[in-house]
């Protein structure tokens, strides 16, 4: 699975161009292109983390959002290819919709657990892909500046999911703020494996204490997100401080506003 995976997320980078090196000095590159492409590849590192957990449902979500994202692509589509050739904008939207139905195929694969499909459906993005470019630059794909810790970067995921869970119920879109908290929930596990041995403090973590908070945090969220589903009235500002007592057990005082 992560070798079909790995497929899958090469195809992506090389579907489309990144905005950096096709346009010139005289316009500015597509920000929207940027962040899309951005989003995918945050989606889909993942789709393959939750698929290696055997989280299910949350690999779904991660699909959901890259399809999402291509949805938008020909809206912010750059002039020039990676070659600096002007875009055949006909070839590119038919094979931008190939690669929508092809993620949506595979996200029924991973629904059904179907092992062939699985691995065979992210070959068929990369054949696809590749036959835009003349070379696949992956020197490109994984080059990326550091972000601190995988424990900070997991904590920030956390605050940003919350904070699109409440603007997704002020728009009253209540699948896309269910999505959110389990996204919470989904990073709040990967926390486990990454805890530090202190605290931003220096004070040595009591992990037994913050691991059984991080349980409690994710049961008040997985029946935050049932009714969210049900259309039911939540208010973020619980979850927000049933995540405050996981983030007490690093800071002194607490950092998490609420």
């Amino acid at each position: 699975m992560k070798k079909s995976l790995l497929l899958l997320t090469v195809c992506l980078f090389t579907a489309m161009p990144p905005a950096a090196t096709v346009f010139g000095a005289e316009r500015p590159p597509s920000y929207a292109f940027k962040f899309l492409m951005h989003r995918i590849f945050d989606n889909y590192t993942n789709a393959q983390i939750s698929y290696s957990m055997k989280n299910y449902e949350v690999t779904d979500i991660h699909l959901k959002s890259i399809e999402e994202a291509v949805a938008e692509i020909p809206s912010v589509a750059p002039r020039y290819d990676m070659e600096g050739r002007e875009l055949d904008r006909r070839l590119f939207d038919e094979r931008l919709a190939r690669l929508s139905a092809l993620v949506s195929e595979l996200r029924e694969a991973v629904k059904r657990r179907e092992k062939r499909a699985v691995k065979e459906t992210p070959q068929e993005i990369f054949n696809l892909c590749v036959s835009c470019h003349e070379t696949a630059r992956l020197k490109h794909l994984f080059h990326a500046p550091a972000r601190g810790t995988l424990f900070g970067r997991y904590m920030h995921k956390i605050s940003d999911h919350v904070e699109l869970a409440d603007i997704y119920l002020d728009d009253e879109d209540y699948e896309h703020a269910a999505e959110q908290i389990k996204l919470v929930n989904f990073y709040l596990d990967l926390l486990v494996n990454v805890l530090p041995e202190k605290g931003p403090s220096g004070i040595i973590m009591d992990k037994e204490n913050f691991l059984e908070r991080v349980e409690e945090a994710k049961e008040f969220n997985r029946r935050a997100a049932e009714k969210i589903g049900k259309r039911e009235e939540v208010q973020v500002y619980f979850i927000k401080k049933a995540l405050n007592d996981v983030c007490v057990a690093c800071h002194e005082p607490a950092r998490l506003r609420y």
